[in-house]
């Protein structure tokens, strides 16, 4: 929970940053809203808040590299944190283990 408070603060201040700036941001500060409303936050909850704002701001100038920016390392960051425990890597992986073949008969 303590690693995701930081980028739930960085995703609302990047809106805030959006709808000071930006000709959508009526739109993107509602993003941001319903993001510092909700009351236990969870990762998706901030992810979709910041793909919601950069699809808001994608017909903008410039004003959206931030968002977009959050939006491709937090998926990278979560694509680490789910495959890590996928697959073991450990000596004692499934894939590790010499195979024997089968007797029949």
């Amino acid at each position: 929970m303590s690693d995701l408070m930081p980028d739930h603060e960085l995703a609302l201040s990047l809106m805030e940053k959006a709808a000071q700036v930006s000709q959508g941001g009526r739109n993107c500060s509602s993003c941001g809203m319903l993001l510092q409303k909700k009351i236990n936050p969870i990762r998706s909850d901030a992810v979709s808040a910041m793909k919601k704002a950069a699809r808001i701001l994608r017909n903008e100038t410039g004003s959206h590299r931030d968002e977009v920016a959050w939006v491709k390392r937090t998926e990278t960051d979560n694509y680490e944190r789910y495959n890590s425990y996928l697959y073991s890597e450990s000596a004692e992986a499934v894939i590790n283990i010499p195979s024997k073949a089968g007797l029949y008969g």
